[in-house]
């Protein structure tokens, strides 16, 4: 079933609404943006989760993404979708989600998001094997470095979202 989100201006501003199939057909044109809510999970050790997604994506195949990424349904809060996503995406439920900032382009990123981070220690996750090829762990550090390496491995977002996330003093 095709989604229906919300189409933002410059200010975060609901300005109208679009299927997603159709936003990602066309494209949006000027200061036209969507909402998502990407959410860092994180363990004991201060590892990060980072599913690699599959070659069959039509957008960023074979790359590594958020630990879990959802976008803002129409009418639906970023939190709400923070949570949605956990549970749809890695099948968390009953986890405290803290909520840690939110970016714009201004920020370097495509469109309007809120970082959210959830501490967790499961062994095994269920996802979405057509979705994502599998999930590993990772310091942070090393991630930077193999984003440094090799670029186009990675979701475009990724990177400035943790330059944000260290600048505030978050280092796991």
């Amino acid at each position: 079933m095709d989604e229906i989100l919300d189409i933002v201006n410059e200010n975060d501003e609901v300005v109208g609404q679009e299927l997603r199939s159709k936003i990602y057909n066309d494209g949006l044109q000027g200061n036209r943006f969507i909402r998502v809510a990407n959410i860092f999970v994180f363990n004991d050790d201060g590892l990060l989760l980072l599913p690699k997604r599959s070659q069959n994506r039509r957008l960023y195949p074979n790359c590594y993404d958020f630990s879990c990424g959802e976008h803002v349904l129409s009418k639906e809060s970023y939190d709400n979708a923070a949570e949605r996503g956990v549970k749809e995406e890695l099948g968390l439920e009953d986890k405290e989600i803290e909520f840690l900032g939110k970016l714009g382009q201004k920020d370097g990123v495509s469109g309007f998001m809120q970082i959210y981070k959830i501490k967790s220690n499961q062994e095994k996750y269920e996802y979405d094997k057509d979705g994502i090829q599998k999930l590993k762990w990772f310091k942070i550090s090393t991630i930077i470095e193999m984003i440094k390496k090799e670029p186009n491995k990675f979701k475009g977002d990724l990177l400035p979202v943790l330059k944000w996330y260290l600048s505030k003093g978050k280092e796991e």
